[in-house]
C-alpha cells in the first residue's frame, strides 16, 4: 500500500524527456569514452551546457570548453570501459551511478565509481552535468 502511494506521487512529476531517451543518452555518453568519439559525445549536449567534473572544480561552460576538457582523454593513450549500475529518472533530470575503468600504459589501471546528475532541455540535450567522485571512489 505504501509503495502504491509513493508510486502514485510520481505520477505528478512532469517531464518532456522520457526515461527511454535518458537511458539512451546515458548509455551513448558512457560508450563514447570507450570509442573516444568526442563528436558523438558532444552531440548529446546543448550548446550552452555546463559540466562540473568533479563538483568543486571550475565548471566547463559550453561545448568548446567541454571538448577542451575531454581532449586529453580522447587523444591520449588511456583506454576506458564502463559499467552502468543505475539510472534514476525524475522529470527532466537523472542521477546516474556507474563505474569507469581507465587503463594507462605504464601507469596501470584505476576504477572510478561515479555519481552524476544530468539535467535535460526540452529537446533532450544535456544542459547540466555534475559529477560526484572523490578519493573513496578510486580503486
Amino acid at each position: 500500500m505504501l509503495k502504491q502511494a509513493l508510486t502514485g506521487m510520481l505520477q505528478g512529476v512532469t517531464a518532456t524527456v522520457t526515461r527511454a531517451h535518458v537511458d539512451a543518452v546515458v548509455r551513448a555518453y558512457l560508450a563514447s569514452f570507450a570509442t573516444k568519439d568526442q563528436d558523438a559525445r558532444a552531440a548529446l549536449f546543448a550548446e550552452d551546457a555546463v559540466a562540473d567534473d568533479p563538483v568543486g572544480l571550475p565548471a566547463h561552460e559550453g561545448k568548446a570548453a567541454l571538448r577542451a576538457f575531454w581532449s586529453p582523454s580522447d587523444e591520449g593513450p588511456a583506454q576506458f570501459s564502463s559499467q552502468l549500475h543505475r539510472i534514476v529518472h525524475c522529470g527532466n533530470e537523472a542521477m546516474v551511478h556507474f563505474t569507469v575503468t581507465m587503463a594507462m600504459p605504464g601507469l596501470g589501471e584505476v576504477a572510478i565509481e561515479g555519481f552524476e546528475t544530468l539535467a535535460f532541455d526540452d529537446q533532450g540535450k544535456i544542459t547540466r552535468l555534475r559529477a560526484y567522485w572523490d578519493e573513496s571512489c578510486l580503486t
